[in-house]
Formats: C-alpha cells, sequence, structure tokens
C-alpha cells in the first residue's frame, strides 16, 4: 500500500526523481492509443509529457493496482520485485461492468475450449448460455484455451455486460443451464482493467499416468507400467527454468518461444504418478 501512495504521489506531482526509484529496469509502458515505451528513461520521459487529469480513486486487485482518473482514464500497474515493471493505460466503458467467472470442466466431449463452427466447445457452450441470460452478446475471454479432451480444475475466464444481474443471482442461473460437465464455481464483478489472459499468475497442467488398467480412469490418465520416479524426474528437471520450447511447439516466425518453467516434476499419488508442470504461460500445443 505504501508503494502506491508513493506512485499516486510522484504521479500527481510529476517527480520524476522519486518514479524513478519506483520503476523497475525492464518496465514497459502501454498507452491508451496502444503505444508502447521501454526502459526508465522513456517511461519517465512519456510520463512528464503526459497531461493527466485528475484521480478518481486508487485501489488493489490480487495481484494489481488499478487507478481511476476523473474522466475515463484508467491505469493498470503490475509489480516484479517490489518495482512497477508494467503500466497500461486504457479508456473504460462505464455503461459496461466486467465479469469474473472461476469454472471447472470435463473436456472429454468437447472440442478443445475455443469456439469452433458445427463443434461443441466449452466456450460455444458458455456463451449460448451467457447471451440468453444477458441479453447481450457475450464473447468470454479465458486465462488460457484447452485442446480437445483437456479438463479444467480452475479456469477462469472475463466478458463484458450491461446486464443488471447480480453475480450470485448469474451464477446460480448459469449452473442451471449449463451442461453436468461445466460447473461455474465462483462469479464476481472486477475492474474493468483485469484481464483473464494478461493478469494470469500461474498456470498449473496435471498429466496422470496410472500404472493399473482401468476403464473409467480412460479419459483422465494414461496407461503406464511403473516408473522409476527418480531417474524421470532427473530428466524432467532439465525442462526447469528458462529456456526456448520452440521444438515444442507449432513453427511461427512472429511468435516467442521463450518460457520460465517454475516446475516440472513427478510425484507419487495413490498408485499413479502425476506429472507437474507450472509456469506463467505455455506455448500452443
Amino acid at each position: 500500500m505504501a508503494m502506491d501512495l508513493n506512485f499516486r504521489k510522484a504521479l500527481e506531482t510529476k517527480d520524476r526523481e522519486s518514479m524513478d526509484a519506483l520503476l523497475h529496469k525492464d518496465v514497459v509502458m502501454r498507452l491508451a492509443d496502444e503505444t508502447t515505451v521501454h526502459g526508465i528513461s522513456d517511461v519517465l520521459d512519456a510520463l512528464m509529457e503526459e497531461s493527466f487529469p485528475g484521480i478518481k480513486q486508487m485501489g488493489s486487485y490480487e495481484n494489481l493496482t488499478l487507478v481511476q482518473f476523473e474522466n475515463t482514464l484508467a491505469l493498470k500497474l503490475k509489480y516484479r520485485n517490489g518495482l512497477v515493471s508494467r503500466l497500461y493505460f486504457d479508456h473504460i466503458n462505464e455503461a459496461y461492468k466486467r465479469i469474473r467467472i472461476d469454472l471447472s470442466y470435463d473436456g472429454t466431449l468437447y472440442h478443445g475450449f475455443q469456439r469452433q463452427k458445427k463443434k461443441v466447445t466449452v466456450q460455444g457452450t458458455i456463451e449460448k448460455v451467457l447471451n440468453h441470460l444477458t441479453g447481450d452478446t457475450i464473447t468470454i475471454t479465458p486465462s488460457g484455451r484447452t485442446d480437445k479432451g483437456v479438463h479444467a480444475l480452475k479456469q477462469v475466464v472475463h466478458f463484458d455486460t450491461t446486464s443488471p444481474l447480480s453475480p450470485n443471482r448469474l451464477e446460480t442461473l448459469m449452473n442451471r443451464m449449463l451442461p453436468s460437465d461445466i460447473v461455474v464455481k465462483i462469479v464476481s464483478v472486477v475492474p474493468a482493467l483485469f484481464h483473464a489472459r494478461f493478469d494470469v499468475r500461474r498456470k498449473v497442467y496435471h498429466y496422470t499416468i496410472t500404472h493399473e488398467r482401468n476403464a473409467f480412469e480412460a479419459h483422465y490418465a494414461l496407461y503406464h507400467e511403473p516408473l522409476d520416479l527418480d531417474a524421470f524426474n532427473a530428466i524432467l528437471r532439465r525442462f526447469e527454468g528458462v529456456h526456448d520450447f520452440s521444438g515444442f511447439t507449432r513453427k511461427n516466425a512472429h511468435s516467442m518461444t521463450m518460457r520460465s518453467v517454475r516446475t516440472c516434476k513427478a510425484v507419487r499419488k495413490e498408485g499413479k504418478t502425476v506429472v507437474v508442470v507450472e509456469s506463467e504461460g505455455f506455448l500452443r500445443h
């Protein structure tokens, strides 16, 4: 909170020296016109040149700091090692409210998450229900897209709506109308600049290997004979850290293939081996 107050004071007074002490060396700023500025010096120049309206309110949501100015302009701050690393300016439409949904689903019967023509997907199923309930044409934005047959214990999505339905009422009605293999856990109103995809803190995938043939686990686990856990983990540990994973994804000249994997390990659990992979983000496929 002290960091937020110091930033607010420095921004309002255009105190370049104080602002300099608050910015991370790799700071990036995106203005409302989607122009991006990189580095402390250029970001400070841009901030000093901008004429901002007065700050209406300032608050926090999860790991974000959000600033609302007197007009429609808003600012989102992200921190790294206690310093501001990302600044995102944007204009918001106060006629809409942004809704966050935390949900889970069994992906067995779906052709992945992303909406597809003439195929049943998780996104398409949810949007059809939301269109009916809100009267708006809804497009949900997920924290990530899962492939065909992949399940989610906790998927986060957001969308904008003018509907007067309360979060609790929306949660109740969605769970009545959705198929039983999609379950809404929490519905909440969030700040307008919250973004389910870009504000992800971590993603965790579990790959389950069963060592006993079981027809009821066919959609949730891969059968394999018992593994040498120590030898397996010795291999998996090589994936931890920052690496170029271009060999594991579809080739695309414009995609960034460097990723930081926090955890990649196998653990024993109830006669199974579960591979746990954690990162801020993953590549396609």
